[in-house]
């Protein structure tokens, strides 16, 4: 049975006057090189600018609460003595632009709708690790799947994520699909490269994380080294996006 509850009001004003992260791409002057989508989007107001301030400190609120609920939790588990063989997840379904690109809500390709935590705890996961594979929320179901010895009724794309918590060198290679059907767009993220898709792959972005982690510029058009590796990804995203199980791992 639940023990715990939120409390909406209850840290209200907890962040003062603070807001969303002025990040280089927060209102982005110059979107020549995104898709329509992006290209159609005016730049933002101070209304709008305030709107998302008051969204981020909203979250921020709701957030201790749920810091609450965890610490209640962590000690229910301690008291009944299964802390120790509780695999704990805290994740999130998905990120929100706040501004960035001159984007509010969430369901776009950027890092930051994308990028979402994930922290696990539990016997079998190494305490205070950090894994720099990628993974996402198809590799959940597999996870819990091995764990707990069940037998999936339905084919899983993802994989478990125990060896991968083993060991950094498992999975270092992989690829992530993204898809949004909403806004017919897919995208694929190997490495540190992020290529994009939109309105049946008649628009394009490619994005080097490293030199580029806001993606401020995009490198479709360009040639050279850039061009062969937008041919191997979006060649690897025709693929994954009709994959099931196995060949989407």
């Amino acid at each position: 049975a639940a023990a715990w509850s939120f409390y909406p009001g209850k840290n209200l004003g907890a962040f003062g006057d603070g807001g969303a992260p002025r990040t280089p791409n927060f209102d982005e002057p110059n979107v020549s090189d995104k898709p329509d989508l992006v290209k159609d989007q005016p730049r933002l107001s101070q209304v709008d600018i305030d709107d998302i301030d008051r969204r981020w400190r909203g979250r921020q609120e709701s957030l201790l609460s749920v810091d609450e609920t965890v610490k209640r939790i962590i000690g229910r588990l301690k008291k009944a003595r299964d802390l120790r063989k509780t695999y704990i997840f805290f994740t999130s379904d998905n990120g929100l632009q706040l501004g960035s690109h001159r984007l509010i809500f969430k369901s776009y390709l950027y890092e930051e709708s994308t990028r979402v935590p994930l922290i696990v705890r539990g016997p079998r996961f190494p305490a205070g690790v950090v894994r720099d594979q990628l993974v996402a929320n198809i590799d959940l179901a597999p996870t819990i799947v091995e764990i707990t010895k069940a037998r999936p009724g339905l084919t899983m794309d993802g994989i478990s994520l125990l060896p991968l918590a083993a060991n950094p060198s498992v999975a270092a290679n992989r690829d992530i699909l993204f898809e949004t059907f909403d806004l017919n767009s897919y995208g694929i993220r190997d490495g540190n490269w992020q290529y994009n898709q939109y309105n049946g792959g008649s628009e394009e972005e490619l994005y080097d994380l490293v030199a580029d982690p806001f993606e401020l510029e995009s490198r479709d058009s360009a040639g050279g080294s850039f061009a062969t590796t937008k041919a191997a990804l979006k060649a690897r995203l025709a693929q994954l996006k009709t994959c099931a199980g196995v060949s989407c791992q």
